[in-house]
């Protein structure tokens, strides 16, 4: 892939889910700092390794989103990191979140009936 820009994207991903998000950005060589999954049953499944793929730098994080804004700790573990990136690289900084996933969306909403 020839890439046309001369910027380097530091992504922190939410809902990452299983992580086939982070693959498309990876392939358009974004690079991944961080990843949020609010489910663990995620977990098992989501493996960076197993495409072939770089940990990201503040690694995999589990819980709810909403923890970086009601937690002090969180909230300023978070910023401490969006004003690290720019020195590991990246000129700009970017959030994504995850759209839910068609599959496991039905599935669970199967499971409620």
């Amino acid at each position: 892939m020839t890439k046309n820009y001369d910027k380097s994207f530091g992504i922190f991903l939410l809902f990452t889910g299983t992580g086939f998000l982070d693959r498309g950005f990876d392939d358009a060589e974004f690079k991944t700092m961080m990843v949020n999954e609010i489910d663990p049953d995620f977990s098992p499944v989501y493996s960076r390794k197993n495409m072939n793929r770089l940990l990201p730098k503040y690694g995999r994080q589990a819980g709810d989103v909403c923890c970086y804004l009601e937690c002090d700790e969180k909230r300023r573990g978070l910023a401490k990191r969006v004003r690290e990136s720019p020195k590991n690289n990246n000129t700009l900084v970017g959030f994504i979140g995850g759209l839910p996933c068609p599959d496991s969306s039905i599935v669970y909403r199967m499971g409620d009936e």
